[in-house]
């Protein structure tokens, strides 16, 4: 019986896993001890193939992006059944990071987040979609990286005044007073590297609490309008998620993800500028 697109997809995913897999066996260990594993993985390729229906084919094809590869099944004619891409290599070099369960999953999110982008070609995996999981894998990152700072630098994470400890958005908001501060010496606001890991913060927060996003530009400005006085009101819970959701709004109807990869890319090289030199705290 034929496979449905969406079951085709789901094993070209897996293919494409096993693939970047075993290129990683290759570079640690050599071509000897990957070649079995190659020989496995074109035989579970060539099951992907629906034996009932010949005349289709399964395509590795790099595309003409650096460090990306495409898996394609087709049908007779040529018709595209069903399609992935995938991130070969990750866009951030991670090897400052001593701590080797915290650089793997670094190197995993970082992934993660370019095959959002690069790999949409499913219909039922929308722009929106896709644009949500990029950032998400992007704070995925960035809020470790925040933490491995403090700890690298020997230092007490910043905890926020009235309360109990530390939390990723005192951590930020310190960050952004130390790498993006204006005149006055506080983290930059509406603009910026640190406004826009703001943003990411917030949309993890509404999406995992599943508060509605602003739909349109008048949610953003009711947003705003709440009073953002640089961290100085203290605001009231009606307040802080309206807040929250403008921001996250202001990001998703942006769609670009540019922005996103600039400021992690750039907090992550200040990072690294600061504590490669430093002793490991045991």
């Amino acid at each position: 019986m034929a496979r449905s697109r969406a079951e085709l997809k789901g094993e070209l995913q897996l293919l494409a896993y096993l693939h970047r897999q075993i290129e990683e066996v290759e570079r640690r260990e050599g071509a000897a001890a990957a070649a079995p594993l190659w020989d496995r993985f074109h035989k579970q390729a060539a099951q992907v193939i629906d034996e009932d229906q010949p005349g289709q084919h399964l395509h590795l094809v790099r595309l003409p992006k650096k460090g990306y590869l495409r898996l394609s099944n087709t049908g007779q004619g040529g018709f595209l059944r069903a399609s992935v891409a995938f991130a070969l290599e990750p866009s951030i070099d991670y090897g400052f990071v001593c701590a080797a369960d915290l650089r793997e999953q670094l190197i995993h999110d970082n992934l993660r987040m370019e095959d959002s982008v690069h790999g949409a070609i499913s219909p039922s995996n929308s722009g929106r979609d896709r644009f949500i999981s990029f950032c998400l894998h992007a704070q995925h990152q960035i809020e470790p990286l925040a933490r491995y700072y403090y700890d690298r630098r020997g230092e007490d994470r910043p905890v926020a005044p009235n309360a109990r400890h530390s939390t990723y958005s005192s951590q930020l908001y310190e960050i952004g007073r130390r790498f993006y501060p204006n005149s006055r010496g506080m983290p930059t606001l509406f603009e910026g590297h640190y406004w826009t890991m703001e943003k990411l913060r917030a949309l993890r927060n509404t999406v995992l609490h599943r508060f509605p996003l602003a739909p349109d530009d008048a949610g953003l400005r009711q947003a705003r309008s709440a009073g953002i006085d640089e961290g100085k009101k203290p605001y009231d819970q009606r307040e802080r998620k309206l807040i929250e959701t403008g921001r996250a709004s202001e990001l998703l109807l942006s769609g670009d993800p540019v922005p996103v990869r600039k400021a992690l890319v750039d907090v992550t090289g200040r990072i690294a500028s600061e504590i490669h030199d430093l002793p490991v705290l045991v």
